[in-house]
């Protein structure tokens, strides 16, 4: 009987499921001695049991016979794309940093549009005046 690890038992279960009769022969002993010692391994081999239930609920021929090879294809090209565009860009989907990149954007035209520029002559200007006592600057000072 060879030494079992809970990660090693996490790759059984996400390859072969549940089912220990399914599982490789020569690591089912010392699996099933791991589910039986840890709580750890009980939790996730019952995880994998509620997968495997949903998962036998699918009634894969009641799906329209058009539809398996579009769902293979979009599969495949998601397959074939998806680690070239990994390796430009390792930080997760893309949309993130875009959205991010736009509230910013977004933020900086509304701020700079609503700060009054300084007026060249003091009281000349009635945009500034409100601006100067919305931010509690008397304004006696600047009127003429």
């Amino acid at each position: 009987m060879t030494d079992m690890t809970e990660q090693r038992l996490s790759e059984i279960l996400a390859a072969y499921g549940a089912d220990p009769k399914r599982w490789p022969e020569h690591e089912r002993e010392a699996a099933t001695a791991l589910v039986a010692r840890s709580h750890e391994a009980r939790m996730a081999v019952a995880e994998e049991a509620e997968l495997d239930a949903s998962l036998d609920l699918v009634d894969m021929e009641a799906a329209p016979s058009w539809l398996a090879p579009k769902i293979g294809a979009v599969l495949a090209e998601e397959a074939s794309t998806r680690p070239l565009l990994s390796r430009f860009w390792p930080f997760g989907t893309l949309w993130t940093p875009a959205a991010g990149l736009v509230a910013a954007a977004l933020l900086g035209m509304v701020v700079g549009t609503e700060i009054a520029p300084a007026p060249a002559e003091p009281g000349s200007d009635p945009l500034a005046t409100i601006a100067y006592s919305a931010l509690g600057v008397p304004t006696q000072e600047y009127l003429p």
